[in-house]
């Protein structure tokens, strides 16, 4: 499986600025969690359930293949505060210039996520992690929603949702990778649909719902993502190499295993609720000293049709 760099196919990038008009509830363990970043996972799958509502199956065969294919490439979504876009903290250490400098180490293992301004000046170690924590914090807050639960006649029973709300101004963002104009156009049409219905958990209470905005990246994550001869790699996607890429993207790397789950929400699927096959994938921010493809692995387990789990790579040079 040839890489799309090795094949001479030259992307483009468009960045899509996400801002919630609503909280939004992105779970990781339970109800109760108010995570701020969206996995490229959760948002394939959001756009196969719009792909399937505007055009059945035809629509959401022609995403999938253009995923397998390398013609479009999701990132993650990750966070943006005003015009300033965040990116994961790279697995690989930074190089500390201050060994001895325990608060610094301990500032430097608080943050998840680097400006993208920044981000050489972070490998280098000269990054002041305190001032990038304390500006971090503007993103937006964490809070807990009541809610009742009313089944019949009984009496409601109250539950709690774990919601997260961007500040005015910030949000959350997905650097979509691209060759041809109008596969870019027909994913603006899934995501434009996806705005109206929502994303991530808790939709039917009106959560995750949200406007965008389409940029181009900054000069320097667009040459960081065109990076051809980088000594490291990181990961902007949670991904999984094909299985005869695994071995060489194994070596030098910097990774966290993500463990993937949950229910198939289609209800066509089967009679019953099925759980997904669990499923490891990279973390985005692991690190790697050769590109990978990833693929799209099909988790179905005694239903009636795929269902669909994105791990492909999209990666820039940070060193």
């Amino acid at each position: 499986m040839p890489s799309y760099a090795k094949r001479g196919i030259v992307m483009k990038y468009a960045i899509y600025k996400l801002y919630f008009s609503t909280g939004v509830h992105i779970g990781v363990d339970s109800l109760t969690d108010g995570e701020y970043v969206i996995n490229s996972d959760t948002i394939f799958s959001a756009l196969c359930h719009e792909a399937l509502k505007l055009g059945a199956s035809q629509k959401l065969e022609k995403l999938v293949a253009l995923a397998k294919d390398n013609l479009i490439l999701l990132s993650d979504g990750l966070p943006f505060i005003k015009n300033e876009l965040y990116l994961p903290k790279p697995l690989k250490p930074a190089t500390i210039e201050e060994e001895g400098n325990s608060i610094q180490k301990k500032a430097f293992k608080k943050l998840k996520y680097i400006p993208v301004s920044k981000i050489h000046t972070y490998m280098k170690g000269k990054l002041n992690p305190e001032y990038e924590g304390e500006i971090f914090k503007a993103l937006g807050k964490y809070t807990l929603r009541t809610q009742a639960w009313v089944r019949g006649t009984d009496e409601a029973k109250p539950y709690s949702v774990g919601l997260y709300k961007f500040s005015e101004g910030n949000g959350i963002y997905i650097c979509i990778a691209y060759t041809r104009d109008e596969d870019l156009h027909f994913v603006d049409r899934l995501i434009h649909s996806l705005s109206y219905t929502g994303i991530g958990g808790k939709r039917s209470a009106g959560l995750g719902k949200f406007t965008y905005e389409v940029t181009e990246p900054p000069k320097e994550l667009l040459k960081s993502l065109n990076e051809e001869s980088a000594k490291t790699y990181m990961t902007l996607s949670i991904c999984l190499p094909h299985e005869d890429e695994i071995e060489a993207a194994l070596v030098g790397a910097y990774y966290l295993l993500n463990k993937r789950s949950g229910f198939v929400s289609s209800l066509t699927y089967s009679d019953t609720s099925l759980k997904k096959k669990d499923f490891y994938a990279f973390k985005s921010g692991s690190c790697f000293t050769k590109k990978f493809n990833g693929d799209i692995y099909d988790l179905s387990y005694k239903g009636n049709h795929p269902v669909y789990r994105y791990a492909k790579a999209m990666f820039m040079g940070v060193e």
